[in-house]
């Protein structure tokens, strides 16, 4: 009898196509309203907020108007302890800085500091509700209650593989021959 088994991981990478550079247009004619080239560098990404553009490099986060393109705040992530940004996530009246090993939170309206979880190197594996999840390359997981950063972890045995529940309330692991469910809570 044989038996196989197959591990599936979902990680996106996006090639950096340089140069860098966030530029709004009129929707109306298509000219070029302004552009800021304080992004050469690197750019994690960017959502809208308000009459704001909510943006990340590795180290800081940032908000613009969309209309000028003035800067309203710069924030230096580095006091935030989770490594450079990856990915920031737009999440109530905060945003998420999803960094290589942890996750924090600022406000919107003025990037103030709010609290973070530092964790070790892990990529981003996603985000049910208000549970977000960090995955490595070895399986072990952390899944972090993003209201308050805190988060619970699973240091998988060699050969496990886990997966989040769709509601973000278990984990699924397969370890060897069983299958474990745990809270995340």
């Amino acid at each position: 009898r044989v038996l196989f088994r197959s591990t599936y991981r979902w990680l996106t990478f996006y090639r950096v196509a340089k140069p860098l550079g966030v530029m709004a247009y009129d929707a109306t004619n298509g000219k070029q309203i302004w552009e800021s080239e304080r992004f050469r560098k690197d750019i994690t990404n960017a959502f809208p907020s308000g009459n704001n553009l909510i943006i990340a490099s590795g180290k800081a986060l940032y908000s613009l108007d969309i209309k000028t393109g003035k800067d309203n705040y710069e924030v230096q992530l580095g006091d935030d302890k989770i490594g450079l940004a990856q990915k920031i996530i737009d999440y109530k009246d905060k945003v998420l800085v999803v960094g290589e090993k942890g996750v924090s939170s600022h406000t919107k309206s003025d990037g103030k500091y709010l609290t973070s979880g530092k964790y070790k190197s892990a990529d981003y594996a996603g985000m049910y509700g208000n549970m977000l999840m960090m995955q490595t390359d070895k399986d072990d997981i952390a899944v972090f209650d993003v209201e308050t950063c805190k988060f619970k972890q699973y240091n998988a045995r060699n050969g496990a593989t886990s997966k989040l529940s769709d509601d973000g309330q278990f984990v699924y692991v397969w370890d060897k021959k069983d299958l474990i469910k745990l809270s995340t809570h």
